[in-house]
């Protein structure tokens, strides 16, 4: 067997081979059509990759630069210039249409408005700083681009920022001394009110025709008008708050020149709360005289307890007694104290305080104020008399006292009353009248019963 298959090994060795080639044929033969096609697409497929890698090499200064343009426009936000920031945001929205489904456009699209929203914040932080209208015209025209608000919202937007820096403003201020910060807070609003006021109608000028000029002036109305009340509303709030504690009548009349000039120069803008201001000093007024009327009530009472009935030196009777005291005071006009007082220290100490009171009550003497201030020196008239009445059936007095003070209530009923209505008269016109010796006459007949 062995040189059997030594001698046949040929055959072994080729027979197989052709087998091997016969199959090999026959399997071939199926697949050559097929192998071509495949041939086909790959080289389709190099040529379409290839492609692909050439157009963007071709493009590639026009990529990076949309690439870069949310930092570009960030950059331009940064460092104020707006111009440049809202044209590259238009050409990121442009290209957002024209591609909306790439994510890499979505992506440019979202940084865009970001940066968007960070030039909408440091814009709206202008309008709360002291800006001009010419900025101020710069500003609004950037909103205005940037479509963010509707025209009635971009008001409210604007009135709302001026608010805030308005209130930054007084907040600023020093309230601890109360004349002073009612003045620098009228300064505030004058200045300031007058140009946010000027600032809205330039900018949101509604140039309506003949028949719409009804519907403008009620848009125009709704927004800034309100607005002005409400600041209006919180300036009256804080002079409520701070004018009382104003105590000197220069002071007050200083403040109250203060307030006029801003309600005229405000009435330029059609402005003008000067009917809300003479309410509220007149009030002020009112208290500071009443309050410096009870001081000098007080100091009579404190100095008629304190008194000794005694007769004055010899050259007090030199001078003018009674009702000549009181006409030689009045003499050329003159205002100067009756000198007879000096023999009733208790009334010449109610006096001085009187006179005290009318010189505060001068500076601000509005002329609403003659009846009521008129009634509460009357009154204080009438609380001396009642007190001297008092005083009498409390007391036990000497004869030579009693002698001495029926003429301190003589005194009173002719000189102080008459005097003081002389010096009333010179406060407001025709204030003479306004006090009356017969109620404080009637009050002292009651010392004799």
């Amino acid at each position: 067997d062995h040189h059997l298959t030594v001698q046949r090994y040929d055959s072994l060795v080729i027979s197989p081979q052709q087998n091997s080639s016969r199959n090999t044929e026959a399997i071939t033969y199926p697949t050559k059509p097929c192998s071509e096609d495949f041939l086909t697409l790959l080289l389709a497929t190099r040529e379409a990759h290839m492609h692909c890698l050439v157009v963007p090499a071709g493009q590639q200064s026009t990529l990076l630069e949309l690439l870069d343009a949310p930092q570009l426009m960030d950059t331009c936000v940064r460092n104020g210039i707006f111009d440049e920031a809202l044209d590259l945001h238009a050409f990121i929205m442009r290209v957002g249409l024209l591609h909306p489904d790439l994510p890499v456009v979505k992506l440019l699209v979202s940084q865009a408005q970001a940066v968007t929203q960070a030039m909408l914040g440091q814009l709206l932080q202008r309008l709360r700083t002291n800006i001009q209208l010419p900025e101020c015209l710069r500003v609004v025209g950037y909103l205005r681009r940037m479509a963010a608000f509707s025209e009635a919202d971009l008001r409210l937007h604007f009135l709302g920022c001026r608010e805030d820096w308005l209130g930054q403003l007084i907040a600023e201020l020093d309230d601890t001394d109360s004349y002073e910060y009612v003045k620098q807070l009228t300064d505030v609003h004058r200045l300031h009110l007058f140009d946010v006021v000027m600032q809205y109608r330039a900018i949101f000028f509604d140039g309506a025709t003949a028949q719409d000029t009804k519907a403008a002036n009620v848009r125009e109305g709704s927004v800034l008008y309100t607005w002005v009340q409400h600041r209006i509303a919180h300036y009256m709030t804080a002079m409520q708050r701070h004018l009382p504690a104003v105590e000197e009548g220069t002071n007050l009349a200083s403040v109250l020149e203060h307030c006029m000039y801003c309600c005229s120069s405000l009435s330029r803008v059609h402005i003008d709360f000067s009917s809300l201001m003479q309410p509220l000093f007149q009030l002020c007024t009112l208290r500071l005289f009443s309050s410096r009327l009870a001081i000098a009530v007080d100091a009579f009472h404190q100095r008629l307890d304190s008194h000794k009935w005694v007769v004055m030196p010899s050259p007090m009777h030199n001078k003018p007694t009674g009702a000549d005291a009181a006409g030689a005071s009045g003499q050329n006009g003159e205002l100067s104290p009756p000198y007879v007082l000096m023999e009733h220290v208790p009334l010449a100490v109610f006096l001085n305080g009187v006179l005290s009171a009318l010189n505060e009550l001068r500076h601000c003497a509005l002329l609403p104020l003659q009846k009521p201030a008129g009634a509460l020196l009357q009154s204080a008239l009438e609380q001396v008399a009642s007190s001297l009445v008092h005083y009498k059936h409390t007391r036990n007095l000497a004869d030579t006292e009693v002698a001495l003070f029926m003429a301190a209530t003589r005194a009173l009923s002719d000189v102080v009353v008459s005097y003081l209505a002389r010096c009333f008269g010179s406060v407001f016109p025709g204030g003479v009248t306004q006090l009356s010796a017969a109620a404080v006459t009637g009050i002292l007949k009651d010392v004799n019963s």
